[in-house]
C-alpha cells in the first residue's frame, strides 16, 4: 500500500459522511490507497453508518476505547495503516476533484519537502482559511486569510514555516523520524509543533497552490478548545528560541504587500489591531509601499465587526488626507457604508497582519 488517508472523528456524523462520500468520489481510479477512519468518541458507534457500504478503496474504522484527542487519534490511525505515505484529513473537509493528484505533485516536486498541505478554502464563501502560517514572536501570520483565492502569491506552491494537518501529506519515515504528533498537545497546536520538528530536521514544508479543499470548521464543539491555552503555552515553551530568531514572517508579509496596489504618499494611520506587534506590521507595509505616516491613532479592538463612528470623530471622516486602517482582519472594517461613501476618492486603504491590503470599499451607486 502506497498511501494511507487517515481521518479522525469526534462528532457530527453528517459532516463525516459528507467528507467520506466526497473523498471516495475522487479515489475511484486509485489502486494504491486505503482510508482509515479513527473514531475518537467512545460514546458513538460508527459501524451502522458504514455497514455494507461499498467504496472504491479499502476502508476500515478504528475505535479508540477512550478519547485520546486529535494527536492520539492520528497516532492510532498511523499504527493501524500500511501506507508508505500518510495523508491526514480532518472530518470537516470536503476535497475538490483533483486535490490528491495535485497534493502528490507538490510533495514529490520538492526533494526537500517534509510535509505538504492543500490550500484550504471556506466552502461558505471560497475565501482562504489556511494557506500556511509564519510565526512572529508570540503571534501567527496566516497569509491572506479571508482573501479570495486569486492573489498572485497563491498561484504557485510556496514554502511555509507551519502547515496544517487538516489536509497534509508526509512520508511515514519522516513522520516517525520526528516522533509524530506530540500527544501532550491533545487537540490543538500539534501540527504547529510537528511542522517545527520537521524544520529542525532541515525539511521544508510546502503549501500546494492547486490542491484545493473546503473547510467547514468547529464541528468538534467545546472539546476542541478545552486544552488550547495549555497547548499554546507548551508550544511556545518548546520553540520560543527558534521563533524569536526567525524573521521570515515579516519577509512573507513584505512579499504579500509588494504584490498589491497601494499608492505611495502621506497617510493618517488608524490602528485597530489587538496585536502586540501591529507597529512592526505597519512599518513593514509602509516601508514596502512607500507610505509616510503623518499621524497615528492607536485603538485596540478585537471585535469581528468594527463600526468606525464608534471610535472616530466625524472631522476625521472629512479630512482630505488618505487613511490607512489597520486591523487584525480586514473584513472587520468592511461594513461601514456611509463612512466609506463619504470618503470616496480619498485613496483610503485597509490592511491587516495576514498580508491583506485593499482599497477601501467603493459603495455601489
Amino acid at each position: 500500500m502506497e498511501y494511507s488517508i487517515i481521518i479522525t472523528f469526534y462528532q457530527n456524523i453528517n459532516m463525516l459522511w459528507n467528507c467520506i462520500r466526497v473523498l471516495m468520489d475522487t479515489l475511484s481510479n486509485c489502486e494504491d490507497v486505503e482510508v482509515v477512519l479513527v473514531n475518537d468518541n467512545p460514546a458513538l458507534n460508527l459501524g451502522p453508518e458504514f455497514h455494507m457500504k461499498e467504496f472504491p478503496v479499502p476502508f476500515r474504522i478504528i475505535q479508540n476505547p477512550q478519547n485520546r484527542g486529535h494527536s492520539g487519534a492520528c497516532r492510532a490511525g498511523v499504527e493501524n495503516s500500511q501506507g508508505k505515505y500518510l495523508v491526514f484529513l480532518d472530518c470537516d473537509i470536503l476535497v475538490s476533484e483533483r486535490w490528491f493528484e495535485e497534493l502528490k505533485k507538490t510533495y514529490f516536486h520538492h526533494p526537500d519537502c517534509g510535509a505538504a498541505m492543500s490550500t484550504i478554502l471556506d466552502f461558505a464563501n471560497n475565501q482562504i482559511v489556511y494557506a500556511g502560517m509564519e510565526m512572529y514572536r508570540s503571534e501567527s501570520v496566516k497569509p491572506l486569510q479571508g482573501a479570495a483565492h486569486k492573489h498572485p502569491f497563491l498561484l504557485e506552491d510556496h514554502v511555509s514555516q507551519i502547515v496544517t494537518s487538516g489536509c497534509m501529506i508526509v512520508s511515514r519515515a519522516a513522520f516517525e523520524s520526528v516522533g509524530g504528533f506530540d500527544e501532550l498537545f491533545f487537540n490543538s497546536c500539534n501540527d504547529l509543533d510537528f511542522s517545527m520538528k520537521l524544520n529542525a530536521k532541515h525539511y521544508r514544508n510546502y503549501v500546494s497552490a492547486n490542491s484545493l479543499v473546503y473547510h467547514r470548521g468547529n464541528v468538534s464543539g467545546e472539546v476542541r478548545f478545552t486544552s488550547h491555552i495549555y497547548a499554546r503555552s507548551y508550544f511556545f515553551q518548546k520553540w520560543c528560541h527558534e521563533i524569536e530568531a526567525d524573521t521570515k514572517a515579516l519577509s512573507v508579509l513584505a512579499e504579500l504587500y509588494t504584490l498589491q496596489n497601494a499608492p505611495a504618499g502621506d497617510y493618517l494611520i488608524v490602528d485597530f489591531s489587538s496585536s502586540l506587534f501591529s507597529h512592526d506590521y505597519i512599518n513593514c507595509l509602509c516601508r514596502v509601499k512607500g507610505l509616510s505616516p503623518i499621524s497615528e491613532y492607536r485603538i485596540r479592538c478585537n471585535q469581528s465587526k468594527i463600526t468606525l463612528t464608534d471610535y472616530l470623530r466625524w472631522d476625521i471622516c472629512q479630512l482630505d488626507v488618505p487613511i490607512l486602517y489597520f486591523a487584525d482582519d480586514y473584513r472587520a472594517l468592511l461594513a461601514n457604508y456611509l463612512w466609506f461613501r463619504l470618503r470616496t476618492g480619498k485613496g483610503d486603504l485597509i490592511a491587516d497582519w495576514n498580508g491583506n491590503l485593499i482599497e477601501s470599499p467603493q459603495p455601489r451607486p
